[in-house]
Formats: structure tokens, sequence, C-alpha cells
């Protein structure tokens, strides 16, 4: 079962979440827009012990979902981040707490990234087949230097799909 919550979702639109033959079949979970914190703070506590393997989340205050993408974490397979306050430590604090991660996917586009993002990816997620996100390096050395340790950490790797104007032949 997908759960998709889209517009302003109230508590009483998910309070069939309550019987477990429900949560307990919520494989894949999509969240769009801003909802209510009340709303989100009970479907993260319903959804604590499910089955939930994909997240999707595209809002615009990532930051505030933090603690309960956490609690999901060790049980996502697939993550989709779309989010118009992106930073890189956010991207790296979500990794640290999905080490069985295949699939990552970054809508926004991260600026000026740290010179180890990739490689903190790969460091957290070794199981990671799929990953597809935009970078800007202040340097070809940086990000050439950074793809090349990720590929070397990530040997399951089987997509790549990678915004990044500094990058040279040499490291693809």
């Amino acid at each position: 079962i997908t759960l998709c919550l889209k517009e302003q979702t109230s508590l009483k639109d998910i309070v069939s979440l309550n019987d477990p033959n429900i949560r307990d079949k919520i494989t894949k979970l999509e969240i769009e827009s801003d909802q209510d914190p009340a709303v989100i703070e009970v479907l993260f506590s319903l959804l604590t012990k499910s089955s939930v393997r994909s997240l999707s989340m595209k809002i615009s205050n990532l930051f505030m979902w933090m603690e309960h993408i956490k609690k999901i974490g060790p049980c996502l397979h697939e993550l989709v981040i779309g989010s118009s306050l992106m930073h890189n430590h956010w991207i790296k604090t979500i990794t640290e707490c999905c080490p069985y991660l295949e699939k990552l996917s970054v809508i926004s586009r991260l600026e000026l990234a740290d010179t180890n993002i990739l490689q903190s990816i790969g460091s957290n997620c070794p199981h990671i087949h799929s990953i597809s996100i935009g970078l800007d390096y202040s340097s070809s050395a940086e990000a050439d230097a950074d793809l090349t340790a990720f590929a070397e950490k990530c040997p399951q790797l089987e997509e790549l799909s990678l915004d990044c104007h500094q990058l040279t032949d040499q490291s693809v």
C-alpha cells in the first residue's frame, strides 16, 4: 500500500492507520506540500514499527521532519527528498540514519557541496544501487575526488544521475 499525503491532511484523515491491518501493509509513504506538524507527529509515531521501505518527501521545511525520518530510517530502502531549503548536513544526517538505502534521489540542488558529500553518502549507505543528485563544488579537483571515493565505497552502484558542472572526464 502507498500512503500519499497531498495538500493539508488532517488528523481524522489518518485515523484509519490505527488499524494494524492497514498500517502494517504500508510500504511506501509519499508526503507532498507542507503538512500540519501534529499530523506528521502522529503519522510517524504510528509507522515506527511499520514496513515502510520507501519515503518520498517533497516539502519546504525538511529540517522540521528530521527526527521523524530518523525513526524509520533503518527500514528505508528508497528515499526521495525534495525541499526548497536543502543543506549538505541534512543529507549527511539522513543517510546516517538510513544504512540500508539502495536508492537515493535528491531533487533539490545542493549548492557549494561539502568536499566529501558523496563520500559521506557512500560511507553511510554502502548498499546504494542508484543515486540521483545535483551538486556544485568549488573546484573540479574536489568534485573528481569526491566522485572517485564514492565509487570505491559503493561497488553495487548501478545507476548514477549526477548533475555537477565541475566534474571532469577523468573522474567519470
